[in-house]
């Protein structure tokens, strides 16, 4: 009789009939003393996505049954799709408390408290975890991303080959493992690993995307710029050009090209090199960019239109392509032969004639939250040993929450803060060019330094991003910047040494 009624309670939620349901499911409980009515009925909510209901069901059996391992486990599912992740992990806690071998709650903390990003205590539980189920694949994955994270990265390849070791098709954990020897600096068992991904799943989207990236800092620009066409931005086209066709070297002259960015701001610079191919092959070409970008673009002669990405168009484009699908598209795009000279002209702003002090503007964060992000910027007390060298006034060009840096620092007083009167990229473009050299961390600033052919000094965590190469000084994208790594991982104090000899030097030199 239970399975009939229990039926009848899952087709009823199914079917949208949740007062019949609801009807139903305390009669078994009542009637025979056991959740299966209720339990039937919070998982069905479950399936239908409706996790605020089958939580508040779900309390109703746990207070009945609280010492009912799959309760505990069922009410941290349903509090869990309820987005409520602190209240979850403490039923799947109460869960395995009630039951230590149940595997299935000792992997749902673990990834909660990954989620809540408490990784310390979420390693304790996968390697409870690998302690019943040995060969557990997405363990192993999960301790490896854990000592990623944490700059571990010799553990973290250990746990990727355990992983790949237990579940060999798992191509995460391949394509987890050549990061890790990318990070180590050994390129070629990195290629081999996401090769092997990409025999594996030819589709892989990551795979593609991060072979890209090492073939690419090597200087393999052909192989690298075509897997780069496998990067997930390309789904994030504007809608106002969504259904047109593919621009190619071979489209007819005279169409009307639409040259859009899938990439960062300072990307956009970077690639705005090749639209001058575009526009010789006898096309017209308007530029669909973000607002920042929009006045700094409008002075590239190459560019007969520059609008904002919500502004509408007069006339519909007849094809479009990326900014940064312009190298893979076009044969002479080798970024080492590739250079036409400045690629933006803008008035500087206006400079003292009589200054006795030669101006440095300084950017020391990127204004991104992740990981890679944070790795690229620089504390502004490390870079404090710059601040008393003579002969040099400061300019900050840093915009975002690290402006605020600057006025709890000791560099308060020593360096003018110009945050407030950068608008768009345009005014930092012409802050910079009545500089004689800009220091900054690897963002939009140093591609807008780069592209105005000003000296630009770039400082590098190690590895670096793809564009600046694994080593070396120069920049083959940009001829006047110089290049400061960190001699090892993490190390800010070593750039900054070098970055105070080449100062007492002259700021003025490029290399």
């Amino acid at each position: 009789m239970d399975r009939i009624m229990t039926g009848v309670i899952e087709s009823a939620v199914t079917g949208g009939d949740m007062p019949a349901a609801v009807r139903l499911a305390p009669g078994i409980l009542e009637r025979e003393g056991r959740p299966a009515g209720y339990l039937t009925l919070v998982t069905a909510l479950l399936r239908a996505g409706r996790g605020t209901e089958a939580a508040s069901y779900g309390r109703v059996l746990r207070e009945l049954f609280p010492a009912d391992a799959g309760i505990a486990f069922l009410l941290g599912q349903a509090l869990h799709q309820d987005g409520r992740l602190a209240e979850a992990i403490a039923q799947w806690t109460a869960a395995l408390d009630l039951a230590p071998a149940m595997t299935d709650a000792c992997r749902n903390v673990a990834m909660g408290l990954i989620d809540a990003g408490r990784e310390t205590e979420a390693a304790d539980y996968l390697d409870r975890l690998l302690a019943q189920c040995p060969d557990d694949a997405t363990a192993w994955i999960q301790l490896g991303n854990i000592a990623f994270r944490q700059d571990r990265a010799d553990a973290a390849g250990d746990y990727y080959r355990r992983a790949l070791a237990a579940a060999p098709d798992r191509i995460e954990a391949a394509i987890n493992l050549a990061e890790t020897e990318r990070w180590l600096g050994d390129a070629d068992r990195a290629e081999g690993h996401l090769k092997d991904a990409l025999r594996r799943d030819p589709g892989s989207f990551a795979a593609h995307f991060n072979l890209a990236g090492l073939l690419l800092e090597q200087g393999r620009w052909r192989d690298g710029f075509a897997h780069f066409e496998w990067r997930t931005n390309l789904k994030t086209i504007p809608p106002l050009l969504a259904g047109l066709p593919d621009w190619r070297p071979d489209t007819p002259a005279g169409a009307r090209v639409a040259l859009w960015n899938d990439q960062g701001l300072g990307d956009a610079i970077l690639f705005l090199r090749y639209a001058g191919q575009v526009k010789a092959r006898g096309h017209e070409t308007v530029a669909i960019l973000q607002k920042p970008l929009v006045r700094l673009f409008s002075t590239h002669p190459a560019l007969d239109r520059v609008v904002a990405i919500d502004e509408p168009l007069e006339v519909r484009p007849d094809v479009q392509v990326p900014f940064a699908s312009l190298p893979h598209r076009l044969i002479d795009a080798d970024p080492e032969t590739s250079w036409p000279g400045p690629l933006l002209a803008v008035p500087p702003a206006r400079r003292d004639p009589g200054a006795r002090t030669r101006p440095v503007g300084l950017v020391w964060a990127a204004n991104a939250a992740n990981r890679q992000g944070l790795r690229r910027n620089v504390p502004l007390e490390t870079l404090a040993p710059l601040a008393g060298l003579p002969g040099l006034a400061w300019h900050s060009l840093q915009l975002g929450p690290a402006a605020a840096d600057l006025g709890r620092s000791s560099w308060r007083g020593r360096m003018t803060d110009h945050s407030a009167g950068l608008g768009d990229l345009y005014d930092t473009a012409a802050l910079v060019a009545s500089l004689d050299l800009v220091i900054t961390v690897d963002t939009v600033v140093a591609h807008v330094a780069g592209a105005l052919g000003k000296p630009v000094w770039i400082l590098l965590p190690r590895p670096a991003d793809w564009k600046w190469r694994r080593e070396g000084e120069t920049s083959c994208w940009y001829p006047s910047a110089r290049l400061f790594r960190q001699p090892r991982p993490g190390d800010w104090e070593g750039v900054v040494s070098l970055l105070a000899a080449a100062l007492r030097q002259g700021p003025g030199q490029g290399r």
